[in-house]
C-alpha cells in the first residue's frame, strides 16, 4: 500500500475538515488530513514537522492574525515543494491574483456544493491521487 497522501487544511471553519473528509472519501486515496485553524499555527506546524506535506488547501480569510495570502510567503520559504491550493469563498480579481503572486499553485472558490468540491477534488487528484502537475490555474464552480 503506497504512503498516504498528506494534506493539511488551514481554515478558521472547524466544519471544512468535515467537509474535506466527506469529499475526498469516494476518490479511494490513502490521505492523513491534518486541520490548523489559524496561519500562525500552520507555521508553526510546518517548522515542526520533518516532513512537508505533499498539499496545503489554505482559505484566505482565517479569521484573527495572518491571512491565507500572508502566509504563503512562509509556507514557500518551509516547504518550497508542497503544493499549495487557495480554497476561499472570494472570487474577487484583486485576491485571486494576491494569492498567485504569494506563490500558490491553485485557486479554488468554494461553491459549498458537496458534489461540485468534490469534482473539483477528483480533478486535483486526478493522476491516482497524486496532486496534478498541471500549471497554476484558478478553478471557478460550475454554475
Amino acid at each position: 500500500m503506497p504512503n498516504p497522501l498528506k494534506i493539511v487544511l488551514c481554515d478558521d471553519d472547524p466544519d471544512e475538515e468535515l467537509i474535506f473528509r466527506l469529499a475526498l472519501e469516494p476518490l479511494r486515496i490513502s490521505f492523513e488530513l491534518t486541520w490548523i485553524a489559524d496561519g500562525w499555527q500552520l507555521i508553526d506546524h510546518l517548522m515542526e514537522t520533518n516532513s512537508s506535506p505533499d498539499l496545503v488547501f489554505l482559505d484566505v480569510d482565517l479569521g484573527a492574525g495572518l491571512s491565507g495570502i500572508q502566509v504563503l510567503p512562509p509556507i514557500r520559504k518551509i516547504c518550497p515543494k508542497t503544493r499549495i491550493v487557495i480554497h476561499s469563498g472570494r472570487n474577487d480579481k484583486e485576491n485571486i491574483k494576491a494569492a498567485f503572486d504569494a506563490g500558490t499553485n491553485l485557486y479554488i472558490v468554494k461553491d459549498y456544493s458537496l458534489t461540485n468540491f468534490q469534482l473539483t477534488l477528483k480533478a486535483v487528484f486526478g493522476n491516482h491521487g497524486k496532486p496534478t502537475t498541471c500549471p497554476d490555474r484558478t478553478l471557478f464552480p460550475a454554475a
